[in-house]
């Protein structure tokens, strides 16, 4: 009986002892919640610098100070809680001491009750005792059970405890401008990928790292994680000095609403923030811009009326890509025919083109061909311009290239001949003379002027009309429009000598010029001896074929005919030698006919 009621007290002051530790722990829970946790002040910080600027490698710096205040109000926060729970055992121990002198006060009165009971009832005793202890074996193992099952309870809320200390730890989110160097970060530092939308509205990866703080010791006061980051491909060229951050700061979409560092603790399944700071900024310099240009002649030697080829170089020696480059050209000599080469990417027009775009570092190679007339020679300078916007701004950048050219001046040389249809001539014949002008130079000749005289006075040569050929009113000069290089042209002119002229040296000269050789003239003789006749002899010309057909023209081949006047007086004598004289002078102009014919035949 007196177990059975010792069981029973102990099972009910350990369930109210239960009850109570439970009750307790809510008010303590409850406590922490309503009541602020106190945190020594913790600051963080972080830095950022270029490693390898050239090759855009960077490192991101974080630093928690203040670590000694915070391990040293942890220390504290243990100690009380340890004091707290010396209390709570210390109340358990005499809620139990209380509850056994309750229950041995208990057995004596039961037991004075039951023997008073016996002497008034009667009662079955033994039954009463059989289902007296038949209960009590019952309670005796609920209370085993129940015993057991408060020691596990008791060793749960100690794991409980163990996983309520307070941690701390350091999050970093690494900016959509930057990605970790996965392969030289630290083991204590957790990376999980993290999905956000970024400037451009676009959806992209960013890396959120967390690593724990531990509280180790009373001497360390600062805690430094350090971050090896790149900055991204797309972000690497800008047009101006750009400043990018390290960290995905608000109000960019993230996981997380605050700045992209912050330092935080984490008691049970509380968090809270400690600490936190913006982002660290790196400055990635306005990207070089540059465009050059080179000129030069593909052809060595040029002359006049040839062609010639330039070849341009454009290069894109910036880090920016070029768009709408154009391309102009000058020439120091004017009336330059010239014109670029049209291509893919190139649209030309004459002496101007566009570039449809250059990338960075990239080539283009331009041809442009001159047609140079026979009168372009000497130095001939050509200027190229090339202009591009500057990207990203309004300015524009460019460059400007010449080069100078010695075009080899023609030749301008012609070659006059002048020749005659006879040696001789008699006063009444017909001359005519061929004047055949070469072009012996490289050049086309323009504008042959050729001009006829004599430098006998009282004798005028004419040009005989020919198609191409323009003549003055009064016949004696001779236009004609050209004369390509070695070619020749010929001209014809007659004259016919007066009956009155005595025996001389006939010189007929011409005079040749033109557009090419400038005032140069070129003279020509051609002399032709004239005889006269007896006074008694009078030529009367007589018409004759020259012996060169390939003129077209005919010429008079004058005769000698003899006349004898003279009146009768009666001596006879002088009649007889008139007669003689008569007939010699018929002989003798015959013979003369005869051998100018024969002279002709031979020639």
């Amino acid at each position: 009986m007196k177990k059975r009621i010792w069981n029973q007290l102990k099972k009910a002051v350990m369930i109210t002892a239960a009850v109570g530790i439970l009750g307790a722990g809510a008010v303590s829970a409850a406590e922490f919640e309503a009541a602020e946790l106190y945190v020594p002040a913790v600051g963080l910080k972080q830095s950022a610098q270029w490693i390898d600027e050239e090759k855009f490698q960077a490192e991101l710096t974080l630093e928690v100070s203040g670590l000694k205040e915070l391990y040293k109000s942890q220390q504290e926060n243990t100690v009380s809680e340890n004091g707290q729970l010396q209390m709570e055992n210390s109340t358990w121990d005499g809620e139990v001491r209380e509850a056994e002198a309750a229950e041995n006060t208990t057995d004596e009165v039961d037991s004075e009750n039951t023997e008073c009971e016996s002497e008034s009832a009667v009662i079955d005793i033994e039954d009463i005792e059989s289902e007296e202890y038949r209960k009590a074996e019952e309670n005796a193992e609920g209370s085993d059970t129940e015993t057991g099952q408060t020691q596990q309870s008791e060793q749960e809320n100690q794991n409980e405890i163990r996983e309520d200390k307070t941690r701390y730890f350091l999050t970093v989110y690494i900016s959509e401008y930057f990605q970790i160097n996965a392969e030289v970060l630290k083991n204590d530092l957790q990376a999980e990928s993290v999905q956000i939308q970024n400037k451009k509205g676009e959806t992209t990866q960013i890396t959120k790292l967390t690593c724990e703080t531990a509280l180790s010791d009373a001497e360390t006061d600062i805690f430094t994680m350090k971050v090896p980051v790149s900055l991204r491909e797309e972000y690497r060229i800008s047009s101006v000095k750009t400043d990018y951050p390290l960290c995905q700061d608000a109000p960019l979409c993230k996981d997380w609403e605050g700045t992209g560092a912050y330092f935080w603790m984490k008691s049970g399944d509380e968090t809270r923030t400690v600490a936190e700071t913006p982002s660290a900024l790196l400055s990635v310099q306005e990207a070089k811009t540059g465009i050059t240009a080179r000129l030069q002649q593909e052809t060595k030697e040029v002359r006049a009326g040839q062609n010639l080829t330039y070849i341009l170089s454009v290069e894109n020696t910036g880090e920016l890509p070029l768009e709408n480059i154009e391309i102009s050209s000058v020439f120091s000599q004017d009336n330059i025919k010239a014109e670029w080469k049209q291509e893919e990417g190139f649209i030309a027009n004459g002496m101007q083109g566009i570039i449809s775009g250059l990338k960075a570092g990239e080539i283009r190679n331009l041809q442009m061909t001159v047609q140079l007339t026979e009168e372009q020679a000497g130095e001939l300078i050509h200027t190229v311009t090339v202009k591009a916007k500057y990207p990203g701004k309004e300015e524009s950048i460019g460059c400007q290239k010449s080069v100078e050219t010695e075009v080899i001046a023609l030749k301008a040389a012609f070659e006059v001949e002048k020749t005659a249809d006879r040696t001789q001539a008699y006063p009444g014949d017909t001359i005519t003379y061929q004047i055949c002008i070469r072009n012996t130079g490289e050049r086309t000749l323009h504008s042959v002027l050729s001009t006829e005289r004599f430098q006998n006075a009282g004798i005028q040569a004419n040009f005989v009309r020919k198609e191409g050929v323009t003549l003055n009113s009064t016949g004696t000069q001779a236009l004609i429009p050209q004369i390509a290089p070695g070619e020749a042209f010929a001209l014809y002119a007659t004259v016919t000598v007066p009956q009155y002229m005595a025996s001389q040296e006939l010189i007929n000269e011409v005079i040749v010029t033109s557009d090419e050789t400038g005032t140069q003239a070129m003279t020509s003789k051609a002399n032709v001896e004239l005889k006269e006749t007896d006074n008694i002899v009078t030529v009367t010309p007589q018409p004759a074929s020259l012996a060169s057909q390939n003129y077209g023209y005919d010429s008079k081949s004058g005769s000698a005919y003899t006349t004898a006047s003279k009146p009768r007086t009666g001596d006879e004598t002088e009649t007889a030698l008139y007669i003689v004289l008569g007939i010699f002078a018929i002989m003798s102009g015959v013979s003369a006919f005869c051998y100018r014919k024969t002279k002709k035949q031979q020639k």
